[in-house]
């Protein structure tokens, strides 16, 4: 959970790290760092984070229209592409291949580095102590 702007930064950083978008490819000496500026699933995951911030670490009167502004972009950008992933569910390190039917409970808790394929359900029991259910 993103609890200050380093932790912000961290997450981020993380992110861009799992998209692959520091990275060189020597083959044809080409630097894939505008994969995090023009892919969709990459813009959706830096709105993620942003959201996230500002929910938990900017949370005053005086930003409540930029954070309705923020959520109704992420809702917007999140049914576009088929996610239902609440804030604060995701660790550091996020990756999303592929867009699609992506669904993840808001009880699940989804840990650093991990990846996601397309039309994938994630649900874990409320009353199991947030561990994840097999069904």
């Amino acid at each position: 959970m993103i609890e200050s702007k380093e932790d912000w930064r961290a997450y981020v950083r993380a992110d861009i790290e799992a998209l692959g978008a520091k990275t060189r490819n020597v083959l044809w000496r080409t630097d894939n760092s505008m994969v995090w500026l023009t892919d969709s699933v990459a813009r959706w995951e830096r709105l993620l984070r942003c959201l996230e911030y500002w929910e938990n670490c900017r949370g005053g009167r005086a930003t409540k229209p930029y954070r309705v502004w923020l959520r109704w972009r992420f809702q917007r950008l999140s049914e576009h592409l088929g996610f239902s992933i609440p804030l604060n569910v995701c660790g550091p390190g996020l990756c999303i291949l592929h867009y699609g039917s992506i669904v993840v409970s808001r009880h699940a808790r989804i840990g650093a580095r991990c990846t996601l394929n397309s039309c994938v359900n994630i649900g874990a029991n409320p009353s199991g102590g947030g561990r994840l259910s097999s069904g």
